[in-house]
Formats: C-alpha cells, sequence, structure tokens
C-alpha cells in the first residue's frame, strides 16, 4: 500500500478555496479565511514513529520560496489533520503534536497570498514519516532548521498540491475631460456589478494605491489605470456614480 495525503478541503493540483487564503490581519491585502485545510493519510511505513507535515510555496518570489506551515511530532498512531488544525493556539493538532515558525515570522498556518497579477502559485503539503518519536527542535525553530533534521530521519513523503492566484482586472480610460472620464469609469463598475466571474481564486477586490474616484475627478492626465485584484467586492469599493 503506498503513502498517500488527501484532503477533503481540496483536490490534488486543484485551486485552494478562499477558506484557506491568508488574512486581512496579516497586512499582505488578501482576506481569506486563514482556516488551514482538512488532510489525512495512509500507507505509512509500519516502522513509522512520527509525522511531520510542511506547506512550502516554490513560486514565491524570495530567492527561496515560502514556508506557510510546520507541524512536528505528529503521534504515529494519528491519520488526519482536522479543518483549521493549524490555529496559532494548537488547540486543535493532536495531543504532541507542535507548530514550529514559518516564513510569516511564527508558529501556525498562514494561507496563500501570492503577489496580484503573478502566475498561479503552487502550495505543496508534504507529510513526513518519520524514524523518530520527536524531532530535536523548539517552537522557534526555523523551517531549515526543521527541514535539516527531516532530511536525516524521513522515512518516505506523501504530497498533496493546491494552486492559488490573486486575479487583476484592469480597465484604461482615456477621458477628455475628468467628467468624461467618471462617466466612463462608471459604465465600467456598472458592467462589473453582476454576477462576479472569480475565475481561480482571488476572494478581495483592493486598489493599489490609488483612490479612482479622486484621481478620475482631479486628474486631467490623458490617461489612468485601475488596477483590482478581483471584482467580487467592486460595489462596496467603487464610488456611487
Amino acid at each position: 500500500m503506498s503513502f498517500k495525503l488527501s484532503s477533503e478541503s481540496f483536490r490534488d493540483g486543484d485551486y485552494l478555496p478562499d477558506a484557506h487564503v491568508l488574512s486581512r490581519e496579516f497586512g499582505f491585502g488578501c482576506a481569506g479565511g486563514n482556516q488551514s485545510p482538512h488532510l489525512a493519510w495512509s500507507g505509512a511505513p509500519a516502522e513509522t514513529k512520527s509525522f511531520a507535515l510542511t506547506c512550502y510555496d516554490p513560486d514565491a518570489p524570495t530567492g527561496s520560496g515560502f514556508w506557510h506551515w510546520v507541524v512536528v511530532n505528529i503521534p504515529a498512531t494519528v491519520s488526519e489533520l482536522v479543518l483549521d488544525a493549524g490555529k496559532p493556539a494548537g488547540d486543535r493538532l493532536p495531543p504532541g503534536a507542535m507548530q514550529t515558525q514559518t516564513d510569516f515570522g511564527s508558529p501556525g498556518y498562514g494561507g496563500p497570498c501570492p503577489p496580484p497579477g503573478d502566475h498561479p502559485h503552487r502550495y505543496v503539503f508534504t507529510l513526513h514519516a518519520l524514524s523518530v518519536d520527536v524531532l530535536p527542535v523548539g517552537p522557534g525553530a526555523t523551517a531549515a532548521v526543521v527541514g535539516f533534521n527531516l532530511h536525516f530521519n524521513t522515512l518516505a513523503k506523501a504530497t498533496l498540491m493546491g494552486l492559488y492566484r490573486r486575479n487583476e482586472v484592469r480597465w484604461r480610460v482615456f477621458p477628455a475631460t475628468p467628467e468624461a472620464g467618471q462617466r466612463r469609469f462608471s459604465r465600467a463598475r456598472r458592467a462589473f456589478e453582476g454576477p462576479a466571474d472569480q475565475g481561480p481564486g482571488g476572494a478581495v477586490a483592493e486598489t493599489f494605491g490609488i483612490d479612482c474616484s479622486r484621481k478620475i475627478r482631479a486628474s486631467r492626465r490623458p490617461d489612468l489605470w485601475f488596477s483590482f485584484s478581483s471584482i467580487r467586492s467592486l460595489r462596496a469599493r467603487l464610488p456611487p456614480g
């Protein structure tokens, strides 16, 4: 029987639902639920003494990827992590399991939030079957230190990959006057007030440093760009007109 990792929250290769996307309080511009997905496994080697789980984005523009979740010391008798087990408090983890530091700077699950308009990022959940009961690390250990210990103690690995991208919608407006620009922008806004075509992900509509209404009314530049990561919340974010 092969070692397999699965989820009730998403299928391998699917886009991750908004419930698992990074929440607003992290300050990266996303507004998801930041719940870690449900994960279950089977077929671990008989000699497994514990498990460790990591979630890694190899596409993050850092030069070294980005670690979103690290859990170690999961007992060998455990075969799943429930939905939202990655809460920083750790009260939904199996007894004995411990979360260590992610690239957000603290233990606990941090969901995807790639740069707006970037290509879809891969979020690789990897379960390690280990030959030791407890890894010699503490909650403040970095993902690199945990990875070093995993390298020498892993018997087998199983992976599950989810995708996520932040969509971007753009209008280019060529107003002869601020009033004409406002009318054209209002027509574009109304066109997007119907059912939102979200595409894969994109739960948040946000402007990138531009107050659209104020700029369009005050500026006489020949063209203005307006960018939004999605259109779901467009009605709430745009001015009447």
